[in-house]
């Protein structure tokens, strides 16, 4: 690092006899926590703990991906323009701001459901398009093999070359679900191009390909991601892509860091709500598993969001089935994994259990588990040697990798039902194929054409029968699920038992086996692809298996056992194995199922597969994050081991020593050679310059940096230097420049300065070369012109001492969203103590009448004062 100017300080330049050990700070004080029995924190019982080469090396791997990211800061900003700024705005301007808080989540969600009303259309056109030529070729040519699979495949794979295409040359962040890169930005971690227009086109164009591609995929996953852009295009009220942009007195207003990850927020909740058609669980999944951070204000805006929209794509659906007459239409009585309307099947008759079953429950929550830990287990090899042979960069790669999974796909689905074999029709198919048309809109089906059976395809079966592996490999996943969850509902089993025969034992398994394989191979592909549907559908099939051969084992003749209770119980477990999410997953089963009455058993099967499934390994989208290598912080309380080592741990001890701090003022010349030759994003500013003397007056960013040189803020003529002072002047003074800076009086002047400092207003911050260029053009790059950082500087940074425990700065950057914090012996002289009660409205409001009176009463003394002066003046001149 060049040090030609005395203008910063590099705290790794100390002398080799001030060699850090472990323990010891860059300040000159000793840890407490200066470890002589290092067993004590690594507890080891077999002597001094010790890093392996190879675990190291893994360390260090780890944080070198770690580098290539770059950290938020949702700190908010404590500066002189900033408070002075705030310190007059009018109360009409809070009002505002309220109002749009809760109006911007009804236009997400509104949105949101136009756009899953979009999506649905388009996947059902694709999705029969597909399958519909398929089978009409096979029933005009029952002995022909060859053309039905040249439609089956060729569709396919042109589909998928859409979906990959997308992908592969268009943007590859619109991959996979976009539930671990949503959840890492929620996080405090920035991705680039991740909340783009241009994803979000990809991301839903894509799936919708994908589905009808025949990839074993969902659409829920992309609704998340696609639900993130559209929250943060509202809050930021423009779109760089399309051009667009809304300006104005009140525009900026959620134009900032703070504002977007909130409203983003938002947005994924109401991603999740259309997608799946359940307002609560969508609410509870962005909680659970999208923020960092938890805030009711931010839940109550969710919650309205999901409500707003659903009701559009409920609307939306009925008014498209009733010819768009408002009057007919009928909302609420159909379900997004429903086979039937309510009315046709009593939900409140169709689910139940008794109490002998839990023993069972409990077994279906371990296969769960069991399965989802395999799946991540399988998933990370497969996704590991796609890293080392099909990386990003190679595009070709990843777009033929997707259409060769899509091929292999259609070519195992055809062939198993090909060699499906047939077997009679049930008495009762005309009653179990009642159909419904907005259950058929939302499964991507259309109307069953004559003298076929929707849910019993005949296939290459003669007149009669139909084809056992057929009916659920022939059809969208989404539709085999709800098949296997619901079919049969409005036939009254509970004396026959027939509900066991509906699917043969040996359907279920080879679908189960089929699906399970496919799906931890497809997921990761180049192309946009859920993981809920298929793992939801993988976990019926196990449950109803499960429910089979306990029917099998009591006797159909004793008691009946419900199928479709141990088909939603196995897919709640299921989906918990794999995502080990809890009760935002077992309200959206419940919500999407209409089974309200096993609400007790679905959360027990979850907590049983979460506890299983985390015994193995880390949830799927928690392990692909880390393979990306984010830096990611996790509820501390999640792991006891990472628990264990913050406890007993000060910071000091992981404290980078490589700090380069400033002056409130400097040479702008300086400070661009500064920001040239270091990478460092954010800058202590200091008041002296040796290490035992800094005081801490603040703190800057790179960004606000370069911001200030690219509108020329804070800049004024140092005149002792132009004098010849400590360098001479070589070049003339600016004649635009003051002596000293100071900020403008106007509050539209200063709401102009806050605009231009801040990216998501101002746009991205030039490159540092051009800006240099253009400062040297300019004269600003000689001696006498200074940049005075203190109006604009966050004026109280957190500060912590080198012997406060990890544990206690990793709650705070993980509740406050911060990206730095300051390690400093920081001694104040107490002035004061704040309480909780001291926080409320009514001390403040106290509070503050109580300084009016404190300043109108010296206002009025000073008066008095020079009255009497001016009196006494009066009679001495007289």
């Amino acid at each position: 690092m060049r040090r030609g100017s005395k203008t910063y300080i590099d705290l790794a330049t100390h002398s080799d006899d001030e060699e850090l050990e472990l323990g010891s700070m860059p300040f000159g004080r000793s840890s407490s926590a200066k470890y002589e029995d290092v067993d004590a924190l690594y507890g080891s019982e077999g002597g001094r703990a010790t890093f392996h080469l190879k675990e190291e090396e893994h360390h260090l791997e780890a944080l070198e991906k770690m580098n290539r990211f770059e950290c938020k800061d949702y700190d908010i900003c404590d500066s002189q323009l900033n408070k002075l700024t705030n310190s007059v705005k009018s109360k009409k301007e809070y009002n505002l701001r309220e109002a749009l808080c809760w109006l911007l989540p009804i236009v997400i969600g509104v949105l949101m459901g136009i756009t899953a009303f979009v999506v649905d259309i388009g996947i059902e056109w694709v999705v029969t398009f597909r399958y519909e030529r398929t089978k009409d070729k096979i029933y005009a040519n029952s002995s022909s093999i060859a053309l039905p699979l040249f439609i089956f495949v060729s569709t396919s794979a042109a589909f998928t070359c859409v979906a990959g295409g997308l992908v592969a040359f268009v943007e590859p962040l619109a991959a996979g679900s976009g539930i671990p890169e949503v959840k890492t930005y929620l996080n405090g971690v920035r991705m680039k191009n991740l909340l783009h227009i241009k994803t979000l086109v990809a991301k839903l164009c894509g799936i919708m390909f994908s589905i009808g591609a025949g990839l074993i995929a969902g659409k829920e996953g992309p609704f998340v991601h696609g639900g993130a852009i559209v929250g943060s295009g509202v809050s930021a009220m423009a779109s760089k892509a399309l051009g667009w942009r809304i300006n104005g007195k009140y525009a900026n207003l959620f134009r900032n860091d703070v504002d977007h990850r909130e409203f983003t927020a938002i947005g994924t909740a109401a991603g999740v709500a259309t997608a799946f058609g359940a307002p609560i669980g969508g609410a509870l999944f962005t909680i659970e598993e999208g923020c960092s951070f938890y805030s009711t204000f931010v839940f109550w805006r969710c919650f309205i969001a999901t409500c707003s929209g659903v009701l559009t794509l409920h609307a939306l659906v009925e008014a498209r089935h009733t010819t768009f007459d408002v009057s007919e239409a009928k909302l609420g009585n159909h379900r997004d994994f429903g086979l039937y309307s309510d009315g046709d099947a009593n939900y409140g008759e169709a689910f139940w259990y008794y109490v002998w079953e839990f023993p069972v429950f409990v077994i279906v929550g371990i296969l769960g588990g069991l399965m989802g830990a395999l799946f991540i287990h399988l998933n990370v090899k497969i996704t590991m040697w796609r890293r080392k042979h099909i990386p990003v960069d190679k595009r070709n790669r990843r777009f033929y990798e997707v259409v060769a999974i899509a091929v292999l796909t259609s070519i195992i689905l055809f062939s198993f039902a090909k060699a499906s074999p047939c077997r009679t029709l049930p008495e009762n198919a005309a009653i179990e194929e009642k159909f419904n048309e907005e259950e058929a809109e939302l499964s991507g089906e259309d109307t069953v054409k004559e003298g076929r059976h929707m849910y019993f395809p005949r296939l290459w079966c003669e007149e009669g029968k139909y084809s056992v592996y057929g009916q659920l490999l022939m059809v969208p996943l989404s539709e085999a699920l709800r098949m296997i969850v619901h079919l049969g509902e409005t036939v009254d089993c509970t004396t026959t038992g027939c509900q066991s025969e509906i699917f043969p034992s040996a359907s279920l398994f080879v679908f189960l086996v089929v699906i399970y394989l496919l799906m931890t191979l497809t997921y990761g592909v180049s192309a946009p692809t859920g993981l809920f549907v298929p793992s939801l559908a993988v976990g019926a099939a196990m449950g109803h298996l499960v429910g089979q051969i306990l029917q099998n084992s009591v006797g159909a003749d004793k008691i009946t056992i419900n199928m479709h209770t141990y088909s939603i119980l196995g897919a709640a477990a299921s989906l918990g194995g794999a995502t080990r999410m809890t009760l935002s997953i077992a309200v959206l089963v419940m919500e999407t199922t209409g089974a309200m009455q096993l609400i007790v058993p679905i959360m027990l099967v979850i907590f049983i597969s979460k506890i299983v499934g985390d015994f193995f390994n880390e949830g799927i989208y928690d392990t692909h994050i880390h393979i990306r290598g984010a830096p990611l912080l996790e509820e501390s309380g999640l792991s006891s081991s990472h628990r264990m080592i913050t406890e007993k741990v000060s910071i000091g001890d992981v404290a980078k020593k490589e700090l380069v701090v400033l002056p409130s003022k400097i040479q702008v010349r300086s400070l661009v050679e500064i920001l040239k030759n270091c990478s460092h994003n954010s800058f202590p500013i200091v008041n002296g310059a040796e290490k035992s003397k800094m005081v801490i007056e603040g703190s800057i960013s790179r960004v606000v940096l370069y911001k200030m040189l690219e509108h020329r803020l804070g800049l004024y003529n140092n005149a002792s230097t132009a004098e010849g002072g400590e360098e001479e002047a070589s070049g003339v003074m600016s004649e635009d420049l003051d002596t000293k800076y100071v900020l403008p009086k106007d509050q539209r002047r200063r709401r102009n300065l806050q605009n231009k400092l801040e990216p998501r207003i101002d746009g991205e911050p030039l490159h540092l070369d051009l800006l240099e260029f253009e400062l040297n053009q300019e004269n600003f790059l000689e001696s006498h012109v200074y940049v005075d950082m203190t109006p604009f500087m966050q004026q109280n940074p957190f500060v912590l001492s080198p012997d406060t425990s990890l544990s206690r700065a990793y709650h705070l950057f993980r509740t406050m969203g911060l990206r730095y914090l300051l390690v400093g012996h920081a001694q104040p002289v107490v002035s004061g103590i704040i309480t909780r009660k001291d926080l409320t409205e009514e001390h403040i409001k106290i509070s503050i009448g109580k300084k009016v009176r404190r300043r109108m009463k010296s206002k009025a003394t000073e008066d008095a004062e020079d009255v009497g002066e001016r009196s006494a003046n009066d009679t001495t001149g007289n």
